[in-house]
């Protein structure tokens, strides 16, 4: 899987992970005890990261400005005839940015956990305590923080900020990707920083929302496969005869 990209490779885990979670009785009580373990340790395992990342960029410190270019709002007016257009940049220190992603990260987790808190105990979906744990380590080791102030790389290429909004590989494989033509490089180039450094969020809400489609499909696979199985149970219970008919029968009996 390492030479897999990275929206490819996460795909691929969270087919292996449904696939094999097929296979489990998910009424199990110690199935269901297991599964609430492997995201407890995954929600430590990510309070352990933001942590310990928090504490190398205060140690750093860098102050150095960067520009880093600011979300268009599709709801805002257009402005006037003579006045100045909405600045489209604003300048911020590596330190405020990199608090600003690691925030993002922490926002994320938190409303993915009460997403899936809803879904496992009043829907009683299993699956998502094992799916969101591993796709959520698997975005964690690419993510360009872990990068920077856990493996130490250099500042370069995809790691410079502000960082890159990676391609969709979805749209990707269908050919309608704009950032993966050369149509979307030509005008990510003229438009220059602001067009590049686009936040990284947009990106892994697509990705969320893919998941999320997908273990959909998988549970209401699952609600047709106990209907299929309570419908065959129904059919094998022995045909229990009505009163009236046990009446009519004894009846015709002593007649005879």
């Amino acid at each position: 899987m390492m030479g897999l990209g990275g929206g490819v490779r996460d795909m691929a885990a969270v087919l292996a992970v449904m696939s094999y979670m097929k296979n489990v009785d998910q009424e199990d009580p110690t199935v269901i005890l297991v599964c609430r373990c492997v995201y407890g340790a995954y929600l430590l395992m990510v309070l352990g990261w933001y942590l310990y990342v928090k504490s190398v960029i205060e140690k750093k410190k860098d102050l150095t400005k960067i520009k880093v270019p600011i979300p268009a709002n599709p709801f805002a007016p257009a402005p006037a005839e003579g006045e100045p257009a909405p600045p489209t940049e604003q300048e911020k220190s590596v330190m405020e940015y990199d608090y600003e992603l690691l925030n993002q990260q922490r926002s994320g987790v938190l409303t993915g956990t009460l997403i899936l808190s809803f879904l496992h105990f009043k829907m009683g979906s299993v699956t998502p305590l094992v799916l969101s744990p591993i796709t959520g380590l698997l975005k964690l080791v690419d993510d360009p923080l872990t990068k920077l102030h856990i493996l130490g790389q250099p500042a370069e290429g995809a790691l410079q900020r502000p960082f890159k909004k990676p391609g969709n590989p979805l749209l990707g494989m269908l050919g309608m990707d704009p950032n993966a033509s050369s149509e979307g490089a030509t005008a990510a180039a003229a438009t220059g920083p602001a067009r590049a450094g686009e936040d990284l969020a947009g990106d892994e809400e697509t990705e969320e929302e893919v998941i999320e489609e997908i273990v959909e499909e998988v549970e209401e696979e699952e609600e047709e496969d106990n209907g299929n199985v309570q419908a065959e149970k129904e059919d094998q219970l022995p045909a229990t005869v009505p009163p009236t008919q046990k009446a009519e029968d004894g009846e015709s009996k002593k007649d005879k």
